[in-house]
């Protein structure tokens, strides 16, 4: 990502499983990544937010989309994950 330019434009980037299957996990500058659980009504609740420390203080916790506020975006890892081996143009092993 510094070779190919794009590496400012993230403040965070990780790497973890999705589906079984290890992705890259960049979160844009501005935008927090979240993790939900769906309850017995059907409603969407955050039970994670991770992001740079200005956009999820430490002892803020946002509940739902509601709580965060207008000028972060929020997106969960199916939005964001990169699989490294085809963004490497690798094959997989």
């Amino acid at each position: 990502m510094r070779e190919d330019g794009t590496r400012d434009k993230y403040s965070s980037i990780g790497t973890t499983n999705l589906n079984g299957k290890f992705v890259i996990a960049p979160i844009e500058k501005g935008s927090i990544l979240v993790e939900y659980i769906t309850d017995t009504n059907g409603n969407k609740k955050i039970i994670g937010a991770k992001g740079a420390p200005d956009l999820v203080p430490p002892g803020v916790i946002y509940q739902d989309e509601n709580d965060v506020p207008s000028h972060i975006k929020v997106v969960t890892l199916e939005d964001i994950a990169i699989d490294p081996y085809q963004y490497l143009g690798l094959q997989e092993p």
